[in-house]
């Protein structure tokens, strides 16, 4: 399901086309029916922060996702996300504050909700930034060297 955010005006923005009701009518619906719901989310959208994106996360996990897919904003060459970035860049995600964030999202996320993805493959001739994600094998490091340093685990800031 492509959540990508919960924030209205960011949806707007990157022209969602359907308010999160819409969503939250279609997992319902699914589940309904015993059919897992996996909950697409974009991270780092322009004006959006960290709280934008727990928001979104939380948000999904309320609504009844059985997963995530948490991937990374990429900007992509011929869109109208590149004219705009062109235009007036606005900050994207660092190699060392996207893991972090994934860390702390993670944290956040119960265990018993699958994460399918965690970063993104953006094809090399068609992505213009940020270009550090494709080395998939060091991002994925970096994020298990994090959880480790920080001795945490995914649904270690859950509380029932």
């Amino acid at each position: 399901m492509g959540l990508q955010t919960a924030n209205e005006k960011t949806a707007r923005r990157i022209n969602r086309c359907y308010e999160n009701k819409v969503y939250e009518n279609a997992v319902t619906l699914l589940k309904k029916k015993n059919i897992n719901v996996v909950t697409h989310i974009i991270l780092g959208l322009p004006e959006e922060d960290y709280s934008d994106m727990l928001s979104s996360v939380r948000y999904a996990v309320k609504s009844g996702t059985d997963g995530l897919k948490l991937q990374l904003l990429h900007i992509l060459k011929g869109t109208e996300l590149e004219r705009q970035y062109l235009k007036a860049p606005f900050p994207l995600f660092t190699l060392d504050s996207y893991t972090d964030t994934i860390v702390d999202l993670a944290q956040e996320i119960p265990a018993n909700i699958v994460l399918h993805r965690i970063t993104g493959d953006g094809k090399k001739e068609e992505l213009v930034a940020p270009l550090w994600p494709l080395d998939k094998r060091r991002v994925l490091n970096t994020v298990h060297r994090k959880f480790k340093e920080r001795n945490t685990n995914q649904g270690k800031k859950v509380y029932l």
